[in-house]
This record gives C-alpha cells, sequence and structure tokens, in this order.
C-alpha cells in the first residue's frame, strides 16, 4: 500500500527529544514522504493512503526532534537550531544560567544552574519552567538522565547527585556510578564506583571519560591521541 525505502545504520551518540505527538508526527512522515517522492515520475503522497490507516501507523511511530540545542554562557535563555530551516528559536530561562543540557525521558529540556544551586526543567509543550533546590560542591562535570528517567550530576569536587521526581540525594555508599578524576600531587587519574564495591585503579597518563564493555572492562580516551584498556586484573 506504501512504499518502502533502503535504510542504513548510523551510529551517534547524544541526547534525543522523543516526541509521540500525532500531529506533529503527521508533519514529520508528511515531510519525509515528499523529499523522497518529490523526484518520481508519479509520486506517492501520505493522503493516498486511507485515513484510519494512516492513524493507525501514526501510533505505532516514535519522532525524533532533530534540533540543536545550545546554551549560552552568562544569558538567561536557551536557543534551539533547527537545521531544516536553519531558523533559530530561543526559550526564557528566568535569569537561570545554564552549566549543563540534557534531555529527559519525557522530551523536556533538562538543565544545571551552578550559579543558583538548582535543576530546571523547561516542557516544550507548555513552555513552563520548574526549578528544584540542589546546593552542591563545586562545579557541574557531567549531567545525563538514564533510561529510568532519573537525573544524575556530577562535580568538580567528585561528589555524584541522583535527582528524580524533584528529590535529589548524594550518592554514597549505593548505586554503581563510577568516578574518574587526576590523582593528587601525581601524574595520572584514577576511577573507581562510588558505592565502593570496587577498587580504586590508576591509569598512568591524562584520560577524558570512561566506559565499559559489555564484560565491564574498562576504556579511557587520552587526549593526546590514544585511548586505555583496562587489563584482566582491571590494571
Amino acid at each position: 500500500m506504501v512504499p518502502t525505502y533502503n535504510y542504513i545504520v548510523v551510529h551517534a551518540y547524544g541526547s534525543l527529544r522523543i516526541i509521540d505527538d500525532p500531529e506533529w508526527l503527521r508533519g514529520l512522515v508528511g515531510r519525509l514522504t515528499t523529499r523522497y517522492e518529490s523526484s518520481r515520475a508519479e509520486p506517492w503522497h501520505v493522503t493516498d493512503a486511507p485515513a484510519d490507516f494512516v492513524d493507525t501507523q501514526l501510533r505505532a511511530i516514535v519522532g525524533l526532534d532533530d534540533k540543536l540545542w545550545l546554551a549560552v554562557r552568562d544569558a538567561s535563555y536557551l536557543l534551539a537550531f533547527d537545521p531544516r530551516t536553519h531558523g533559530m528559536d530561543s526559550f526564557d530561562l528566568g535569569g537561570a544560567r545554564v552549566s549543563a543540557l540534557a534531555i529527559d525521558t519525557l522530551g523536556r529540556v533538562v538543565y544545571s544552574d551552578d550559579l543558583h544551586a538548582t535543576v530546571g526543567t523547561l516542557d516544550l509543550n507548555t513552555l513552563r519552567i520548574r526549578e528544584d533546590r540542589l546546593t552542591r560542591h563545586g562545579s557541574t562535570t557531567a549531567f545525563i538522565v538514564d533510561t529510568l528517567g532519573t537525573l544524575w550530576l556530577g562535580t568538580s569536587a567528585g561528589d555524584i547527585y541522583s535527582v528524580k521526581g524533584g528529590s535529589a540525594r548524594l550518592v554514597s555508599k549505593t548505586g554503581r556510578a563510577w568516578f574518574l578524576a587526576p590523582i593528587p600531587n601525581a601524574i595520572g587519574f584514577s576511577y573507581g564506583s562510588a558505592d565502593g564495591s570496587q577498587a580504586v585503579r590508576s591509569i598512568p597518563g591524562p584520560a577524558v571519560g570512561l566506559a565499559f564493555s559489555d564484560t565491564g572492562r574498562a576504556f579511557s580516551a587520552d587526549p593526546r591521541g590514544a585511548f586505555y584498556v583496562a587489563a584482566e586484573d582491571g590494571r
């Protein structure tokens, strides 16, 4: 009933804003169809399919917002760049100063404000802002939302916080968050689990980022142009 296309796989990493609004998805499917059908002698249109069929398909489609979200240093607003139109939208945050950005599982923009010691949420459907107090030591250095909707915030002081439902707590002997930090008064970095269940291990040089394989082996990048892989014994 409808044409199909050949696809390729692209591996990308970042924060995606998921949209399931039927009318937004209808426009997305229409633009996608026009893009790939317009060059054909007899292009197919979404309206060529029965309306009830289209409505059923839309309920099974998940849309991704392809905007690039930017925070402006020393300014109280966010910018959203649309690569399709080259347009730029701005969102006033009412005096907040953004230190880090993420997208939560509901498609809302979440930000850390170190200046005011808060974590804010911008609902793009209602344009309402909610801010929750989160007093922490140091500045935000890591900011990510996991698949369960929990926000994880790491600071330059080595603290790790979990935030969910407006409630924040300092992770101590619970959870399995990991840290990567420079070794004081020495060359190299150390990494370990925040709950102390794993021994702290060392990296002999500068390191950026920490990731794990399916078997638990650690990987870290060397900004000089290499990377580290943990040996079997964890070194």
